[in-house]
């Protein structure tokens, strides 16, 4: 920059090239100026390790890879441009001043471009928090590893040259003040703590033991990533503006963010009538009690005639998602009455789930109930994810008994006070998206698109996803707090 600012015949130079042979030699150099970027180090020019310089390449590359992949349209523009600012702008002033300057730039001179491009890469949500915690180590073993070795290249070149010994103790380092196996060690040490703090900060902590936010179904979520990738993998034939779709990517998010959807977890699902979440969670090598409401109960409140009932194994993989042996080896069924059932007999979960199904219990205490009993499922820290109506247009009128209920916003404060008051830890955003979908009222008879809110027995409703984390203190034996009338 500072060559095109002072003008081209600034530093005269000799047999300069001109034209397509200069845009050419221009061009040519742009690998150079990444290796100079990366594998070149300090001000005295020592370069990196060949190996380590592959090593973060490689590192890298993945990052692009998995960004490629998963990344969101907002953190691939924001990588493109900073990639391809650090490209570009040596193309540019080369070209202008080069006739006279000659070819004079360094790939270090437009560093902070390029480490913006890295930044991009690791603050998107491509991959799951739980897929982060297995892949951060691998990435701080990574850099720790090309810094430490390319710290202990630039002082061997100190000693004895970038081809010397290798050995530092044969360095040429007597007229230091502190030998070079004590400076490494230090740096190392330094290193190694660094790689700690980063592992076990804020940004990569396991999200087990983070307070999971409930809310309510918007576009926002229908747009993300995460989104995107469980509608494909519950075999959806497309993502569609619906709140079906969201209940179920929600419930499956939630459960994997948590670390909860790994080999040896257990899960319970109740009223799991035909979805698919049984199956995509037992590919996933977790093992899975499903049940549903016994038929002639189902038959009565209509559940058989919907086909949203199951009575058996049959039909819970009817998409194939799980293979049929690891699914028959990791899946059972089994009648559970959501409105009594024995917590104890059941034993203990990882996880609890249930897709809209609570407001068909009978009345607002009812599901009040079953979602507090169905806590005592779970072991100590466990997570139970539900979904429910939700009324959007009133606080004061709603439907409280009958086949169907819909919870207003004081009926889920006064479920998550009753929760915190036994010990466990919720917190509910009631924000109702300011997309046009969210404000698109779906009404009779529906088109299911968008079918993000509808007209309900004549309320405006949606979805809510509550997400409750087992505390680790009893469940007192009272019956629950009832709601607010």
């Amino acid at each position: 920059g500072w060559a095109a600012l002072a003008g081209t015949d600034l530093v005269p130079i000799p047999n300069a090239l001109h034209g397509a042979d200069l845009i050419a030699a221009v061009v040519k150099r742009t690998g150079t100026h990444l290796r100079e970027a990366v594998g070149v180090v300090g001000w005295a020019d020592t370069d990196m390790p060949a190996s380590m310089l592959y090593l973060w390449w490689v590192l890298l590359g993945a990052m692009v890879m998995t960004a490629v992949l998963y990344g969101s349209r907002r953190q691939l523009a924001a990588v493109a441009l900073a990639f391809g600012g650090f490209v570009a702008v040596p193309w540019v002033l080369e070209s202008y001043v080069g006739r006279s300057s000659g070819l004079f730039w360094q790939g270090r001179y437009a560093l902070p471009v390029f480490v913006a491009g890295v930044l991009a890469l690791g603050v998107g949500d491509a991959m799951s928090p739980a897929q982060r915690r297995r892949v951060t180590p691998l990435l701080v073993v990574g850099v720790l590893a090309v810094w430490n070795l390319s710290f202990w290249q630039q002082l061997r070149r100190w000693g004895v040259g970038e081809n010397g010994s290798l050995l530092a103790w044969e360095w040429d380092t007597r007229a230091t003040p502190v030998p070079s196996l004590l400076v490494m060690s230090t740096f190392a040490a330094g290193s190694l703590l660094l790689g700690w703090m980063v592992q076990s900060s804020g940004s990569f902590r396991s999200a087990r033991s983070a307070i999971p936010r409930s809310r309510l179904c918007t576009q926002d979520d229908l747009d993300s990533p995460a989104f995107l990738r469980w509608i494909s993998t519950l075999g959806e034939p497309k993502p569609r503006p619906h709140r079906k779709q969201w209940e179920w990517a929600f419930i499956a998010e939630q459960l994997e963010n948590a670390g909860l959807l790994e080999v040896g977890r257990k899960g319970l699902g109740f009223a799991v009538g035909r979805e698919p979440l049984a199956s995509g969670f037992a590919a996933r090598g977790v093992q899975i009690l499903a049940s549903d409401l016994d038929t002639e109960r189902a038959v009565e409140v209509g559940w058989v005639e919907r086909g949203q009932h199951a009575d058996s194994l049959a039909g819970l993989n009817e998409r194939g998602l799980c293979e049929q042996t690891e699914f028959d080896r990791l899946v059972a069924f089994q009648v559970i009455d959501m409105t009594d059932f024995d917590a104890a007999a059941l034993g203990e979960f990882d996880f609890v789930w249930s897709s809209c199904s609570f407001e068909h219990l009978g009345s607002l205490e009812a599901g009040h109930k079953f979602v507090v009993d169905s806590i005592a499922c779970l072991k100590p820290g466990g997570l139970a994810v539900h979904t429910t109506e939700f009324n959007v247009g009133s606080n004061e009128a709603t439907v409280s008994e009958g086949g169907t209920v819909i919870y207003r916003q004081r009926d889920i404060e006064a479920l998550a006070d009753d929760l915190r008051g036994r010990g466990h830890f919720v917190e509910v955003d009631y924000t109702r998206g300011a997309q046009p979908t969210d404000y698109h009222v779906d009404v009779p008879p529906y088109t299911h698109d968008p079918h993000l809110k509808l007209h309900l027995m004549g309320f405006t409703t949606t979805s809510i996803g509550l997400v409750i984390r087992r505390g680790p203190r009893t469940l007192p034996a009272d019956a629950a707090a009832r709601p607010n009338e």
